[in-house]
């Protein structure tokens, strides 16, 4: 069976869950915040075997100014 925290970790990626998409808007909103997500996946369950889910990527990204003498 497909395990998607599996194949992510094989790919040097960490995981993390979160309860819901309100718990990880808080934490990404919040202070203390180190742009330490890069993407994410919230699946919502409205009806049996069928998902609602959304797609969050980080697009914040460095400065461009860092490679700026």
């Amino acid at each position: 069976m497909f395990n998607l925290e599996s194949q992510l970790k094989s790919l040097n990626f960490t995981t993390k869950f979160y309860k819901s998409k309100a718990e990880i808007d808080d934490y990404i909103e919040g202070y203390g915040y180190d742009e330490d997500i890069c993407a994410g996946i919230v699946l919502d369950t409205t009806v049996t075997d069928q998902y609602k889910y959304y797609l969050m990527f980080n697009s914040s990204g460095p400065s461009q100014n860092d490679d700026v003498p």
